[in-house]
């Protein structure tokens, strides 16, 4: 997206990364990310993800993380 764009014209990495799991899972460290962006930039924010996330995917490039969260919430 856009954000990714303008972050990448001055050498910032961007990930979209929304949860899924509700409170439960973050109470118990079971909570799903999903992960837009690219391979780069998420092998570098991979660590931190895996301290919230029991699963963290990636969907795709920026935005897919959105998409997917979306999906899931309609679904």
């Amino acid at each position: 997206g856009q954000l990714a764009v303008a972050g990448a014209s001055r050498g910032v990495g961007v990930l979209d990364a929304p949860v899924s799991g509700g409170q439960a899972g973050a109470e118990n460290g079971k909570l799903t990310v999903m992960v837009g962006g690219s391979e780069a930039d998420f092998a570098a924010g991979l660590p931190v993800m895996e301290c919230y996330g029991a699963r963290v995917v990636r969907m795709g490039p920026a935005g897919k993380g959105q998409q997917a969260k979306m999906v899931n919430q309609i679904c």
